[in-house]
């Protein structure tokens, strides 16, 4: 075993004690030889006459004494480097100070790091997509197809099926289960169903989206260690991505914008030829053909998803199958792999999925972006901002083309919606058949009716009729739904949503289609226009005057009853709606057509309480306004007194509009007109002629509506909303017609359509007669909108011929027309298409009677318009020769039969071939109880349109 070494203090002890015990000896001491004075130090004089113990003391002190002094030099630059640090531009620059066995330690932090980071951008990324999906009221696509699928329940027991207050899976010894009873009519449990996994997916995703949250907030602390420079590399990846992603995106947008406005023979020439490729390329028919999504026969793909299943057609990249797993690569290697607890591996393991999902879609967009550039070749280069722009643009102006009509097909129909509809055919067949052997009174006022809960004695014929279309209609199947919005409807409407609070959609003037504006202009004409012709009231207000007026009204009907001016019937029908506290809506019409750009009041005030006075005036006032003779009600009465009519010599024709009509009317003098007029018509009744002036002045003093939640009240002028105001502005004007006939004797025609009129007189006389239209009131302003020999009224171009003085006519067309006929993609039946093309070929047969060369060109035209809406040309030109066939040859009208209806909501998934075998299949039955002809249709309602759809988003 080995001792310790000596401590340094024991022996410098020793060697003194020794030095000490032999002071006489002739050699000096070691030490004392070997004494010399540490650099810098001087030797003292007295140190040589020292001990040599003392000396050896000394000299430790003194190399003491020098450490020191080195130790502060060392501490005096070290504070100098701390007061003055180097500067690092990269971590790789830093890691060389550091101990070279920490490098290794520190490198594999700055990866894992690096990794915390990139998942941050990716994390707060994906949160940012989950809130605008949030903010849209929209679900995720996985959550969304989860909610969209559907149970295979028998179709007899979705017929029958009835809704359980609770449901559970097993059900304990007595209990059963418990039926609503307070729900009419049959429960639809696909509905049901849909609504439940809805809901569900809903919660799935606010859970999903709340962690995601989390998610991002707890990778947001990693980042901020080494934000200044890993951040700006992690989010050049992520901007670059983003980038190619919208860049397919527009260029998708691009490519269906072409094809919307593109020829549709061209269209399926290209389509054609890609098929006949496809099919070229692939040796068996089982085969998965996948085109480009920028291709032509895409853009078909989409528009018809039954033909493309059919013929085995997909939109996009194949999907490659799993490949074979690597020998070793088991769960147990994967376990020991993924042992470690390091950031770096959880890093790896959350982005993977993203990792083969990013490595899909880059292989995917590759045929695309190919295909897009061979397209784009030769028709310049735009990278970049400016094929972003041009696929924007062209995303808001193709959904805004389509217009407010145009109607989405989003409600598929179902075994229970068919069946509802049975009863409501069962009461009306029932009612028919009961008034069939009553004989009716005639009624005068038919839109004054009320809903009645009157139910009709059931007739067994009946409803043996309604219980075998319950047993044909219980296995109705519908078809699969076909939505009509393409990729580009949908950017055009999250574009729209996503600028709600600065845009707003208004329909324009003269039918001019529908126009974006700003939402402060807006607000700021309806205030004008609000201004001019009303004034502020609180809500308080509003329903103190209307409670009196109601109770005023009341009382009046009350005593017009005991006088016998009106019946029991019609009063109760004028005070059905006395209860409610609705007021009308204001909004505005742009008009584009003048300069400066200026908005047309519109008060919609069909929902306010008084509406059912307004239908009963319309109806009163209507033999009235029949009995005057210069008040036309289209072009066709005017087309009718032409034909045979020749101008003397001298004379040209002229066309007048009033300047704002509606507006400028002054109550007080339209009330003393009409007044006169009414008691004048009906002076053989005079009671009732006074009740209809007292109800008119009501009617006035009621006009109340709503804008951004204050109500105002509209004093001056006619509600262009309101249903009888074109009658009263009719025999308003009709008093002057008389007026003015009276004092222009020299006028050979006047002839007036509410506030456009069209005149004969001499050509001489034009400044006498624009005097003479002028002077009737100071608020109503005529102005000439044309004179000489062809003048343009309404629809009609009419010129004066020169040789016989005749009149020849054809269709008038406005400059600014936007021909936004119904997009043939609209959710509408086929009825309704069809009805255009023979209304408007009716219309034109009639505008350009005797000239044949007018109305072949005013024809071409008219096909030419409807082939850029999506109508097929042949199609409509084959209608429209059919129309004008039985125009020209006039038949004997053969007796219509009665007319029984089945309604239904339309949509593309209605099975209208199958309800229709059934309705015709047992029709001997319903026309065994009637004596004259009867059939039963099938009638549809249509879903709501654009316009209604979007009213609050516009307006509210």
């Amino acid at each position: 075993m080995e001792r310790p070494a000596p401590h340094a203090n024991s022996m410098i002890s020793a060697a003194a004690l020794r030095s000490r015990s032999r002071p006489n000896e002739g050699h000096p001491h070691p030490a004392h030889a070997a004494f010399t004075a540490p650099p810098g130090l001087p030797a003292p004089a007295e140190a040589q006459n020292m001990p040599s113990s003392q000396q050896l003391l000394l000299q430790l002190v003194q190399s003491q004494q020098v450490q020191n002094q080195l130790l502060q030099q060392q501490m005096d630059v070290l504070r100098q480097q701390t007061q003055t640090p180097t500067a690092y531009n990269n971590p790789e620059d830093m890691l060389g100070t550091f101990d070279p066995s920490l490098q290794p330690v520190l490198k594999e932090w700055a990866c894992d790091y690096r990794n915390a980071l990139q998942q941050h951008v990716t994390q707060a990324n994906l949160q940012q997509k989950y809130q605008d999906i949030a903010v849209s009221g929209e679900l995720h696509k996985q959550f969304q197809d989860e909610s969209t699928r559907s149970w295979q329940w028998p179709q007899a027991f979705k017929a029958n099926a009835q809704e359980l207050t609770t449901t559970s899976a097993l059900l304990e010894e007595g209990q059963r289960d418990m039926y609503r009873a307070d729900v009419a009519g049959p429960f639809d449990i696909e509905a049901a169903f849909r609504a439940m996994r809805r809901r569900h997916a809903q919660e799935c995703q606010s859970f999903v989206f709340a962690y995601q949250r989390q998610c991002a907030a707890f990778f947001e602390v990693f980042a901020e260690l080494v934000f200044r420079t890993e951040h700006p590399k992690a989010m050049s990846k992520q901007e670059k991505d983003k980038e190619s992603k919208q860049k397919r995106k527009d260029e998708l947008t691009k490519a269906e914008a072409e094809f919307r406005i593109m020829d549709v023979n061209k269209i399926l020439a290209m389509a054609v030829l890609e098929f006949a490729t496809l099919s070229g390329k692939s040796g068996t028919q089982k085969s998965q053909h996948v085109v480009p999504t920028t291709g032509a026969l895409a853009y078909f793909v989409k528009q018809h998803p039954d033909s493309a299943k059919k013929y085995n057609i997909s939109v996009g990249s194949t999907v490659s199958k799993p490949k074979s797993k690597p020998m070793g690569s088991n769960d147990k290697d994967r376990g020991r792999s993924g042992s470690r607890t390091s950031i770096k591996s959880r890093q790896s393991s959350l982005g993977s999925h993203r990792s083969r999902q990013s490595a899909k879609s880059a292989k995917s967009s590759r045929a695309s972006r190919a295909s897009s550039r061979n397209k784009s070749k030769g028709k310049g280069k735009g990278k970049g901002k400016g094929k972003q722009t041009r696929g924007k643009g062209q995303s808001k102006g193709t959904g805004h083309k389509q217009g407010g009509k145009f109607v989405a097909d989003r409600c598929a129909s179902s075994a229970a919606k068919v069946l509802t509809s049975v009863s409501a055919l069962e009461r009306s067949l029932n009612t028919a058949v009961f008034f069939d052997r009553h004989a009716l009174e005639p009624t005068f006022f038919r839109r004054c009716r009320l809903r009645t809960a009157w139910k009709p004695k059931e007739d067994p014929i009946i409803s043996a009729y309604g219980r075998l279309l319950r047993e044909e209609l219980s296995s109705y199947s519908p078809r699969e739904l076909v939505k009509n919005e393409d990729f580009i409807d949908k950017a055009a409407r999250k574009w729209l949503w996503q600028h709600r609070r600065e845009i707003s959609v208004v329909d324009c003037d003269k039918n001019l289609g529908d126009a974006i504006v700003p939402k402060h202009w807006v607000r700021q004409e309806c205030l004008r226009l609000l201004e001019e012709a009303s004034y502020k009231v609180s809500r308080a207000d509003f329903l103190d005057s209307s409670a009196n007026l109601k109770f005023l009204l009341d009382s009046f009907l009350q005593q017009s009853v005991l006088a016998g001016s009106i019946s029991t019937r019609l009063a109760a029908f004028i005070r059905k709606d006395f209860g409610s506290k609705n007021v009308g809506s204001f909004r505005l019409r742009v008009k584009l057509h003048k300069s400066p750009v200026v908005g047309r009041p519109i008060m919609n005030l069909s929902k306010a309480w008084f509406s059912p006075l307004s239908v009963f005036l319309t109806e009163a006032l209507a033999p009235m306004l029949q009995r005057q003779l210069h008040v036309i009600q289209s072009s066709q009465d005017l087309v009718k007194q032409l034909v045979d009519c020749v101008v003397p010599p001298g004379f040209a024709l002229f066309t007048f509009d009033v300047r704002n009509l509606y507006p400028s009317i002054d109550q007080r003098h339209f009330l003393s007109v009409i007044a006169s007029k009414v008691r004048s018509f009906w002076s053989s009744k005079p009671s009732f002629g006074a009740m209809i002036v007292k109800l008119i002045e009501f009617l006035l003093a009621v006009q109340y509506v709503e804008f951004e939640a204050d109500i105002w009240h509209v004093q001056s002028g006619l509600p262009t909303g309101l249903q009888a105001s074109v009658v009263f502005a009719n025999l308003y004007l009709a008093a002057f017609d008389d007026f003015l006939v009276q004092r222009c004797s020299w006028i050979f025609m006047w002839k007036r359509y509410i506030d456009d009129a069209f005149a004969i007189f001499p050509l001489d006389s034009k400044d006498e007669c624009l005097q003479e239209l002028n002077i009737w009131h100071p608020n109503i302003v005529w102005e000439m909108s044309g004179s000489g020999m062809a003048v343009n009224f309404l629809d009609l171009s009419l010129t004066l011929q020169m040789g016989d003085r005749s009149i020849c006519f054809e269709t008038f067309r406005k400059p600014q027309n936007a021909y936004l006929y119904l997009p043939r993609t609209s959710c509408h039946p086929p009825s309704v298409f069809k009805a255009l093309v023979i209304g408007e070929t009716q219309r034109l047969h009639r505008t350009n009677r005797k000239n044949a060369k007018a109305f072949a060109k005013h024809l071409d035209l008219f096909f030419d318009k409807l082939q850029h809406r999506g109508y097929c040309k042949e199609e409509a030109r084959r209608l429209a020769m059919q129309t004008v066939k039985k125009l020209e040859c006039s038949t004997a009208s053969q007796q219509q039969p009665r007319k029984f209806f089945f309604r239904q909501q339309y949509s593309s998934s209605l099975n209208v071939s199958v309800i229709k075998r059934v309705l015709k299949k047992h029709a001997s039955l319903v026309q065994s109880r009637f004596t004259s002809r009867v059939e039963v249709f099938l009638s549809y309602s249509i879903q709501c349109n654009n316009f209604r759809r979007n009213f609050s988003l516009n307006w509210h």
